[in-house]
């Protein structure tokens, strides 16, 4: 063997060995961790009854900050059909609703289209 194997199978050698630091590492964490989970579930189930005092807020309707409109659309979209049964579609670049109560969709930058049947000349 090279002797960069030699020194790694020494290397792991070494850190295999009983009483190394790998077994004194384990030895501690079976007795630390589940005592730190003892810990924890200790203060989850007394912390209810503690009497530390709540923090909270209550926020002012008059300060907070209104949106100017109810519903703002960009690259909006309607299709349809006609009363013939034709399929059409309205296309928007924007769209705005002004309030909730108010019904109409103001359409900016509008383009159309619809299905027509080809007419053919006599």
């Amino acid at each position: 063997m090279s002797e960069q194997a030699d020194i790694q199978r020494n290397a792991r050698q070494h850190f295999a060995a009983p009483g190394g630091r790998h077994d004194r590492l384990v030895r501690l964490l079976r007795v630390a961790l589940p005592s730190i989970i003892g810990v924890l579930l200790a203060f989850l189930v007394f912390s209810p009854f503690s009497q530390t005092q709540e923090r909270s807020f209550v926020l002012d309707k008059d300060e907070v900050n209104m949106a100017r409109e109810r519903l703002r659309l960009t690259e909006a979209l309607y299709r349809g059909e006609d009363s013939n049964g034709r399929p059409f579609s309205l296309r928007a670049g924007s769209a705005v609703q002004k309030s909730s109560s108010e019904t109409l969709l103001r359409m900016h930058d509008l383009s159309a289209r619809i299905l027509m049947p080809m007419v053919r000349p006599n």
